[in-house]
């Protein structure tokens, strides 16, 4: 279904909307590692052709979004409390990286621009600094996919096995017999190995092979029709 149809960017959503995992798009200004956004999949049609990728508010990178298959308040919680805790790192990480980034740069800005640029005797040290960043970035997507991952089907788990209960087949049934005045005349326990008899009141079990008990049924029972 879709609103807003003729302006841009008008929503797109699935009939049955999608919890997801994902993680932003890197900025390419700031040096901001990807946050794990938890939510809703919802598609938007850029004004540039094709689709933007949203998880509630948050620009995502398609690439990196992971259907929650079973999305349970619990899962959720924990997800969430996970998502929080790496935000709170990619700001102490993203504020180390500004104060190196000031390192490379003339202590004044430009006169025109006014923009601090690049000293020329350090870009080489600063494009590895940018490169070394990606890498890093790259990484802690790679763990931190893999811990969300994990956690996702450590949950899915949970659920099928409590999904899975069913009921313990009997390893034997009980007959009891008894006569024209419901006065217990005996028990019957049929195994799969076997029969057994106890009259009343007895303390003990009669028992012969099913294999005897079916020879001796051939030979002397009485044939009916099944």
């Amino acid at each position: 279904m879709a609103w807003g149809k003729g302006r841009w960017p008008y929503l797109v959503r699935t009939r049955h909307p999608k919890v997801v995992t994902a993680f932003t798009l890197t900025s390419q200004v700031g040096y901001r590692p990807a946050d794990l956004a938890v939510g809703e999949w919802v598609r938007r049609h850029s004004p540039f052709g094709g689709f933007q990728h949203f998880v509630g508010d948050q620009f995502v990178d398609d690439s990196t979004i992971q259907v929650i298959p079973n999305p349970t308040p619990e899962l959720l919680r924990k997800l969430e409390a996970l998502s929080k805790a790496w935000a709170r790192q990619n700001s102490e990480l993203e504020a180390k990286r500004e104060e190196l980034d000031n390192t490379f740069r003339y202590k004044r800005p430009h006169p025109v621009d006014l923009v601090s640029y690049v000293r020329k005797d350090r870009q080489n040290a600063f494009t590895r600094f940018c490169l070394d960043n990606d890498k890093e970035d790259q990484r802690l997507i790679a763990e931190r996919t893999a811990v969300v991952a994990r956690l996702v089907e450590k949950y899915a788990a949970k659920e099928s096995k409590v999904a899975v209960n069913s009921f313990r087949p009997k390893k034997y049934e009980d007959f009891e017999i008894v006569d024209e005045d419901n006065k217990v005349v005996g028990h019957i326990r049929v195994k799969p190995s076997g029969v057994l008899w106890a009259p009343a009141n007895a303390k003990v079990w009669y028992g012969v092979l099913l294999k005897d008990f079916a020879a001796f049924m051939e030979e002397h029972g009485k044939k009916q029709v099944k």
